[in-house]
């Protein structure tokens, strides 16, 4: 009886010490981290996500480094130097546990986006011959999934992870940015990595950034009444909500 009591006591102990110590919450990127994704050349890689507050994170890549911490949110960013090229490399990010991504490639990245004519993807085209011979391991996708928001959000909604050029993986790439991948990468080398974002039948406005369309003097009176409505709708939103909660 004696033992079972002390066993009881030391299960209580080991209890009380593990519920007061802090939950260390696992270092996270972004979902459009994934392995054989492809990275920007010649530019600074910048890598950000979510960890505990105040918990130190440092990332490498091809021999390159940098750490911070996450700020009081959980939240943190770094960068890391220019890298010129390389292929089959490892991001590694360490917090209170590692990532690492392989396969990681250094090339050109150009962002897909528009309406159906970019969305039309190749098995929608029937394009049987080029999707056998789709062998290129140095063009990289991704795709982003249909998602409204009025606000630049910090992880995009992925469809999918990023995919190398195969057969089996082509027949969903939108068309147009396949086509340019395999002309501007067979004629430079450079490897291509395609941002596949669109939305059939969406108005162009969405796809241009408002600092983009501020900076087109013929524009400039369309940008102002689409910044002019935009405030209405929001103000009258507000006023809508409050009726109706009433």
């Amino acid at each position: 009886m004696k033992m079972k009591s002390n066993n009881s006591c030391l299960l209580l102990l080991a209890s009380a010490v593990l519920t007061s110590i802090p939950a260390m919450a696992d270092v996270r990127l972004p979902k459009i981290f994934t392995n054989d994704m492809m990275l920007q050349r010649d530019q600074p890689v910048r890598v950000w996500g979510w960890a505990d507050a105040g918990e130190s994170v440092s990332a490498a890549l091809d021999g390159k480094s940098a750490s911070t911490k996450a700020d009081e949110s959980g939240r943190w960013a770094l960068e890391l130097q220019p890298v010129k090229a390389g292929e089959n490399l490892e991001l590694a990010v360490k917090g209170n546990n590692i990532l690492t991504l392989s396969n990681i490639i250094i090339g050109d990245i150009w962002f897909c986006s528009g309406q159906s004519n970019m969305e039309w993807n190749m098995l929608q085209c029937k394009a049987d011959e080029d999707i056998k011979s789709a062998d290129f391991p140095k063009i990289r996708r991704i795709k982003i999934n249909h998602l409204q928001a009025g606000e630049p959000q910090e992880d995009a909604p992925v469809g999918s992870p990023w995919q190398i050029c195969t057969p089996g993986t082509t027949g969903h790439f939108t068309a147009v940015g396949f086509y340019f991948a395999r002309e501007v990468h067979q004629q430079t080398g450079v490897p291509i990595g395609i941002v596949d974002c669109n939305w059939g039948g969406t108005r162009i406005e969405p796809w241009v950034a408002a600092e983009g369309l501020g900076m087109v003097k013929e524009l400039e009176a369309e940008f102002t009444a689409n910044q002019n409505a935009t405030k209405s709708y929001r103000a009258q939103l507000a006023e809508s909500l409050t009726a109706t909660e009433d």
